[in-house]
């Protein structure tokens, strides 16, 4: 039960930690929101927010957040 406690509060830390990237990136917490549920190519056409579940599929998200924010979109 502690272990799962902790995985919780892990997934919950990265979540927290990429939401606030995308609401720098996007300039809207709404736009984040949506952003995360939206199923997106360059993810194998997963969302942001399915892939929260480990910290790999995190920095992946973060990786995508990081193009767009320099302009790179592919």
């Amino acid at each position: 039960m502690k272990a799962d406690l902790e995985n919780e509060s892990e997934r919950a830390a990265r979540l927290m930690r990429v939401f606030v990237r995308a609401v720098d990136v996007l300039n809207s917490e709404d736009k984040a929101r949506g952003w995360m549920s939206q199923s997106l190519a360059v993810l194998g056409g997963h969302t942001p927010l399915s892939l929260m579940a480990s910290e790999q599929g995190a920095r992946e998200v973060e990786q995508v957040l990081g193009r767009l924010e320099h302009g790179v979109f592919a």
